[in-house]
């Protein structure tokens, strides 16, 4: 909400691009875990333990840079998403307080509700990129063929093959998984939050510039 944004002492697009950045970071240093899953999931894919795969992969599909396949697509989706999150999950705040409770500052569970929309419109602009990702990780994997050059290229030929509807597979499955995922993370977020006095330092730290301590 703006109220948390005030507190925190960051604007809208400092938000956004502190959330856009830490979700970049966290991607590239755990994808290459993510595509040696992939490998082992698919039918005809890697065998054996972890580092058995790993060794396979490395050696056999072209060294370091096998473990980064799709990673473009994969941090599009995650910094958009991720960006596009805080964003939404402030502005739903600021537009139910203004045009639904009157003033009166969401409960925990309201902020949950909205925290699952403001997640399932992220996962709607994101979802062509999770269809892109997931076909660069595994093609050239157990015979498959090498069909794509790029995220742009994994675009323009599954829209032109199977329709642009087919980036779209999948996603009433996801929504299904992560409305509920994401409103109870907002929830339990923000209950805590309240319980636990999150900003309380804040609050004390301007009552002893100002001469006046502010408790909840």
């Amino acid at each position: 909400s703006s109220s948390s944004s005030s507190s925190s002492g960051l604007t809208l697009p400092e938000r956004l691009a502190s959330g856009s950045v830490a979700g970049a970071i966290s991607t590239a240093v755990c994808y290459p875990l993510d595509t040696l899953k992939s490998q082992m999931a698919v039918r005809g894919g890697l065998k054996g333990s972890a580092l058995r795969a790993a060794r396979q992969m490395f050696a056999e599909q072209g060294g370091a840079r096998a473990f980064y396949k799709g990673l473009g697509p994969t941090l599009v989706a995650d910094i958009v998403g991720t960006g596009l999150g805080f964003t939404l999950y402030d502005s739903f705040n600021s537009w139910y307080q203004k045009n639904v409770t009157g003033g009166r500052k969401p409960s925990p569970a309201e902020k949950g509700v909205l925290g699952g929309f403001s997640a399932c419109v992220c996962l709607t602009a994101t979802q062509p990129l999770e269809v892109v990702m997931t076909r660069m990780r595994v093609q050239g994997v157990g015979g498959r063929p090498v069909l794509y050059k790029n995220m742009l290229d994994c675009l323009a030929v599954t829209a032109r093959r199977e329709g642009w509807r087919s980036l779209w597979l999948g996603t009433g499955a996801a929504y299904a998984k992560i409305f509920p995922q994401l409103a109870i993370t907002y929830y339990v977020f923000e209950m805590a939050s309240e319980q636990m006095g999150v900003g309380g330092l804040a609050r004390y730290d301007a009552g002893k510039r100002t001469g006046k301590i502010v408790t909840p």
